[in-house]
Protein backbone atom coordinates (compact mmCIF):
# COMPACT_ATOMS: atom_id res chain seq x y z
CA UNK A 1 0.00 0.00 0.00
CA UNK A 2 1.31 3.44 -0.87
CA UNK A 3 2.09 5.61 2.12
CA UNK A 4 0.44 8.97 2.45
CA UNK A 5 2.42 11.76 0.85
CA UNK A 6 2.89 15.21 2.28
CA UNK A 7 0.54 17.22 0.09
CA UNK A 8 0.25 20.59 1.78
CA UNK A 9 -0.14 22.80 -1.25
CA UNK A 10 -2.77 25.47 -0.45
CA UNK A 11 -4.60 25.01 -3.72
CA UNK A 12 -7.68 23.12 -4.81
CA UNK A 13 -7.74 19.56 -6.11
CA UNK A 14 -7.16 20.98 -9.59
CA UNK A 15 -3.42 20.83 -8.85
CA UNK A 16 -0.58 23.03 -10.01
CA UNK A 17 2.11 24.89 -8.13
CA UNK A 18 0.90 27.20 -5.38
CA UNK A 19 1.01 30.86 -6.32
CA UNK A 20 1.90 33.79 -4.09
CA UNK A 21 -1.17 34.89 -2.19
CA UNK A 22 -2.71 31.40 -2.21
CA UNK A 23 -4.54 30.79 1.06
CA UNK A 24 -5.92 27.73 2.76
CA UNK A 25 -7.43 27.28 6.18
CA UNK A 26 -6.22 24.51 8.48
CA UNK A 27 -8.35 22.76 11.07
CA UNK A 28 -6.43 20.64 13.59
CA UNK A 29 -8.80 18.35 15.45
CA UNK A 30 -8.61 16.25 18.63
CA UNK A 31 -11.47 14.27 20.20
CA UNK A 32 -12.07 12.04 23.22
CA UNK A 33 -14.83 9.53 23.78
CA UNK A 34 -16.77 8.07 26.69
CA UNK A 35 -18.72 4.83 27.06
CA UNK A 36 -22.20 4.98 25.64
CA UNK A 37 -24.21 3.78 28.63
CA UNK A 38 -27.67 2.42 27.93
CA UNK A 39 -29.93 2.47 30.97
CA UNK A 40 -31.76 -0.71 31.87
CA UNK A 41 -33.85 -2.38 30.60
CA UNK A 42 -31.41 -3.60 27.94
CA UNK A 43 -33.97 -2.81 25.26
CA UNK A 44 -34.34 0.98 25.09
CA UNK A 45 -37.81 2.53 25.34
CA UNK A 46 -39.66 3.17 22.12
CA UNK A 47 -38.33 6.24 20.34
CA UNK A 48 -34.96 6.18 22.16
CA UNK A 49 -31.96 5.29 20.01
CA UNK A 50 -28.62 4.08 21.42
CA UNK A 51 -26.91 4.45 17.99
CA UNK A 52 -24.56 1.54 18.74
CA UNK A 53 -20.81 1.67 18.59
CA UNK A 54 -20.36 1.58 22.36
CA UNK A 55 -18.92 5.12 22.61
CA UNK A 56 -20.04 8.72 22.36
CA UNK A 57 -18.22 11.99 21.79
CA UNK A 58 -17.10 13.37 25.16
CA UNK A 59 -14.83 16.34 24.38
CA UNK A 60 -13.58 18.19 21.33
CA UNK A 61 -10.75 20.65 20.65
CA UNK A 62 -9.79 22.43 17.47
CA UNK A 63 -7.09 24.84 16.39
CA UNK A 64 -7.75 26.98 13.33
CA UNK A 65 -4.85 28.40 11.35
CA UNK A 66 -4.10 29.92 7.96
CA UNK A 67 -1.56 28.61 5.50
CA UNK A 68 -0.59 31.05 2.76
CA UNK A 69 2.14 31.32 0.15
CA UNK A 70 4.53 34.26 0.24
CA UNK A 71 7.57 34.46 -2.03
CA UNK A 72 6.96 30.86 -3.00
CA UNK A 73 7.14 29.56 0.60
CA UNK A 74 4.49 28.51 3.07
CA UNK A 75 3.62 30.86 5.94
CA UNK A 76 1.44 29.94 8.91
CA UNK A 77 -0.60 31.90 11.44
CA UNK A 78 -2.87 30.70 14.23
CA UNK A 79 -6.43 32.05 14.27
CA UNK A 80 -7.90 30.54 17.45
CA UNK A 81 -8.02 27.52 19.76
CA UNK A 82 -11.07 26.05 21.50
CA UNK A 83 -11.82 23.06 23.70
CA UNK A 84 -15.32 22.03 24.84
CA UNK A 85 -16.81 19.13 26.80
CA UNK A 86 -20.15 17.40 26.40
CA UNK A 87 -20.56 17.02 30.17
CA UNK A 88 -22.96 14.13 29.64
CA UNK A 89 -24.52 12.04 26.90
CA UNK A 90 -27.14 14.75 26.42
CA UNK A 91 -24.41 17.19 25.40
CA UNK A 92 -23.05 15.09 22.55
CA UNK A 93 -25.29 16.64 19.85
CA UNK A 94 -24.07 20.11 20.89
CA UNK A 95 -20.46 19.00 20.36
CA UNK A 96 -21.30 17.50 16.98
CA UNK A 97 -23.04 20.72 15.95
CA UNK A 98 -19.93 22.64 17.06
CA UNK A 99 -17.76 20.36 14.92
CA UNK A 100 -20.10 20.78 11.94
CA UNK A 101 -20.00 24.57 12.36
CA UNK A 102 -16.20 24.59 12.39
CA UNK A 103 -16.00 22.35 9.31
CA UNK A 104 -18.37 24.73 7.53
CA UNK A 105 -16.49 27.96 8.32
CA UNK A 106 -14.10 27.36 5.42
CA UNK A 107 -15.09 26.08 2.01
CA UNK A 108 -12.06 23.83 1.50
CA UNK A 109 -10.28 23.44 4.86
CA UNK A 110 -7.30 21.14 5.19
CA UNK A 111 -8.03 18.88 8.12
CA UNK A 112 -4.86 17.92 10.02
CA UNK A 113 -4.82 15.06 12.54
CA UNK A 114 -2.48 12.54 14.10
CA UNK A 115 -4.04 9.12 13.50
CA UNK A 116 -7.40 10.65 12.62
CA UNK A 117 -8.03 8.61 9.49
CA UNK A 118 -8.39 5.38 11.42
CA UNK A 119 -10.07 6.74 14.54
CA UNK A 120 -11.41 10.29 14.93
CA UNK A 121 -12.91 10.83 11.47
CA UNK A 122 -14.79 7.51 11.16
CA UNK A 123 -16.05 8.07 14.71
CA UNK A 124 -17.30 11.59 13.92
CA UNK A 125 -18.96 10.37 10.73
CA UNK A 126 -20.77 7.63 12.64
CA UNK A 127 -21.92 9.79 15.54
CA UNK A 128 -22.98 12.57 13.18
CA UNK A 129 -25.01 10.07 11.18
CA UNK A 130 -26.50 8.62 14.37
CA UNK A 131 -27.75 12.06 15.41
CA UNK A 132 -28.56 13.14 11.83
CA UNK A 133 -26.08 16.02 12.04
CA UNK A 134 -24.59 16.79 8.64
CA UNK A 135 -20.82 17.15 8.26
CA UNK A 136 -20.35 17.00 4.47
CA UNK A 137 -16.69 18.04 4.71
CA UNK A 138 -15.97 14.56 6.08
CA UNK A 139 -17.35 12.99 2.90
CA UNK A 140 -15.22 14.17 -0.05
CA UNK A 141 -17.19 14.43 -3.27
CA UNK A 142 -17.23 11.26 -5.34
CA UNK A 143 -16.38 13.27 -8.46
CA UNK A 144 -12.98 14.27 -7.05
CA UNK A 145 -10.11 12.00 -7.99
CA UNK A 146 -8.60 12.50 -4.54
CA UNK A 147 -11.51 10.57 -3.03
CA UNK A 148 -10.26 7.37 -4.65
CA UNK A 149 -6.67 7.79 -3.46
CA UNK A 150 -5.70 6.07 -0.19
CA UNK A 151 -4.00 9.21 1.11
CA UNK A 152 -6.97 11.55 0.47
CA UNK A 153 -4.31 14.23 0.71
CA UNK A 154 -6.32 17.03 -0.87
CA UNK A 155 -8.63 17.37 2.15
CA UNK A 156 -7.06 15.52 5.08
CA UNK A 157 -3.47 15.24 6.23
CA UNK A 158 -2.85 12.47 8.77
CA UNK A 159 0.63 13.07 10.17
CA UNK A 160 0.80 9.55 11.59
CA UNK A 161 0.47 8.18 8.06
CA UNK A 162 2.93 10.70 6.64
CA UNK A 163 5.58 9.68 9.15
CA UNK A 164 4.89 5.99 8.63
CA UNK A 165 6.41 5.68 12.08
CA UNK A 166 7.08 2.06 12.94
CA UNK A 167 5.95 0.75 9.56
CA UNK A 168 2.53 -0.23 8.27
CA UNK A 169 1.66 -2.46 11.22
CA UNK A 170 2.90 -0.26 14.04
CA UNK A 171 2.24 3.44 14.43
CA UNK A 172 3.91 5.77 16.90
CA UNK A 173 1.85 7.68 19.43
CA UNK A 174 1.58 11.45 19.42
CA UNK A 175 3.18 11.37 22.87
CA UNK A 176 6.17 9.41 21.59
CA UNK A 177 6.71 11.56 18.51
CA UNK A 178 6.47 14.78 20.54
CA UNK A 179 9.04 13.52 23.04
CA UNK A 180 11.39 12.42 20.25
CA UNK A 181 11.27 15.94 18.77
CA UNK A 182 11.96 17.62 22.10
CA UNK A 183 8.40 18.78 22.76
CA UNK A 184 6.57 18.07 26.04
CA UNK A 185 4.61 14.85 25.84
CA UNK A 186 0.88 15.75 25.76
CA UNK A 187 -1.71 13.97 27.91
CA UNK A 188 -3.04 10.75 26.45
CA UNK A 189 -6.19 11.30 24.43
CA UNK A 190 -8.28 8.69 26.22
CA UNK A 191 -8.41 10.70 29.44
CA UNK A 192 -8.34 14.27 28.20
CA UNK A 193 -10.33 17.22 29.46
CA UNK A 194 -10.91 20.13 27.04
CA UNK A 195 -7.74 21.93 28.15
CA UNK A 196 -5.64 18.81 27.59
CA UNK A 197 -7.25 18.34 24.18
CA UNK A 198 -6.26 21.90 23.28
CA UNK A 199 -2.72 20.98 24.26
CA UNK A 200 -2.82 17.93 21.97
CA UNK A 201 -4.12 20.06 19.08
CA UNK A 202 -1.26 22.56 19.49
CA UNK A 203 1.19 19.64 19.69
CA UNK A 204 -0.09 18.39 16.32
CA UNK A 205 0.39 21.92 14.95
CA UNK A 206 3.96 21.99 16.28
CA UNK A 207 4.59 18.59 14.69
CA UNK A 208 3.20 19.84 11.36
CA UNK A 209 5.48 22.89 11.38
CA UNK A 210 8.50 20.78 12.35
CA UNK A 211 7.83 18.24 9.62
CA UNK A 212 7.36 20.93 6.97
CA UNK A 213 10.60 22.59 8.05
CA UNK A 214 12.40 19.24 8.01
CA UNK A 215 11.23 18.60 4.43
CA UNK A 216 12.11 22.19 3.41
CA UNK A 217 8.53 23.13 2.63
CA UNK A 218 8.80 25.90 5.23
CA UNK A 219 11.86 28.12 5.41
CA UNK A 220 13.80 28.76 8.62
CA UNK A 221 12.30 32.25 8.69
CA UNK A 222 8.81 30.88 8.13
CA UNK A 223 9.23 28.41 10.98
CA UNK A 224 10.46 31.14 13.30
CA UNK A 225 7.58 33.44 12.39
CA UNK A 226 5.03 30.65 12.84
CA UNK A 227 6.42 29.75 16.27
CA UNK A 228 6.36 33.40 17.39
CA UNK A 229 2.83 33.83 16.05
CA UNK A 230 1.56 30.76 17.94
CA UNK A 231 3.13 32.03 21.17
CA UNK A 232 1.53 35.44 20.65
CA UNK A 233 -1.97 34.26 19.72
CA UNK A 234 -2.08 31.61 22.45
CA UNK A 235 -0.78 33.85 25.24
CA UNK A 236 -3.98 33.52 27.28
CA UNK A 237 -3.88 29.72 27.15
CA UNK A 238 -0.18 29.72 28.09
CA UNK A 239 -0.84 31.95 31.10
CA UNK A 240 -3.64 29.68 32.27
CA UNK A 241 -1.90 26.35 31.67
CA UNK A 242 1.75 25.68 32.51
CA UNK A 243 1.75 22.74 30.08
CA UNK A 244 0.83 25.03 27.19
CA UNK A 245 3.53 27.51 28.15
CA UNK A 246 6.17 24.76 28.14
CA UNK A 247 5.03 23.56 24.72
CA UNK A 248 5.13 27.03 23.18
CA UNK A 249 8.52 27.69 24.78
CA UNK A 250 9.81 24.44 23.24
CA UNK A 251 8.46 25.44 19.83
CA UNK A 252 10.21 28.82 19.99
CA UNK A 253 13.40 27.11 21.20
CA UNK A 254 13.26 24.76 18.21
CA UNK A 255 12.94 27.79 15.93
CA UNK A 256 15.87 29.53 17.61
CA UNK A 257 18.03 26.43 17.15
CA UNK A 258 17.65 26.44 13.35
Amino acid sequence: MERARLGCKPVSAAGGRPEDGSLRHLLILEVTTAPLVVARPRRPPEGVETHGGGERLDALAWLRAEMRVSDGRLRFSVLDLHGVSAGSAAGEPLLLHAAAQEFGRSRHPLLVTFGGRSRALPFLRFRGLAHRISMPQLYPSLDQDAYFEPSGRDWHLDLDEVLGAGGLDSRASLEGVAAALGYPSPPQGASCDPGALELRAVTVYALLLTLLRHTDRVSAEGFTLAAADAADVLTAQAMADERMRRLLDALEAAAAAI
